[in-house]
């Protein structure tokens, strides 16, 4: 928790309180953040990033059948 907070302090992180989840609020130290995590062990969190940007794509791209998939193989 103490260094949440400091992170928050310092502008790293943010908090919503209608969401009750703390974000990266800033482009920049996202993709610091995501490096950081590619250069380290985190093979399920990059695997749910890469996910999720292409679940995005294919959302943006009207792309059916891969969005569908993509929401499935989440359920499962």
């Amino acid at each position: 928790d103490d260094v949440l907070t400091v992170l928050m302090h310092l502008g790293y992180l943010a908090y919503d309180r209608g969401e009750q989840q703390c974000y990266i609020p800033n482009f920049e130290v996202a993709k610091e953040m995501e490096n950081a995590v590619r250069v380290g062990s985190w093979t399920e969190v990059i695997s749910s990033l890469d996910r999720s940007k292409r679940l995005l794509s294919d959302t943006i791209a009207v792309n059916e059948e891969a969005v569908a998939a993509a929401i499935e193989a989440a359920h499962d």
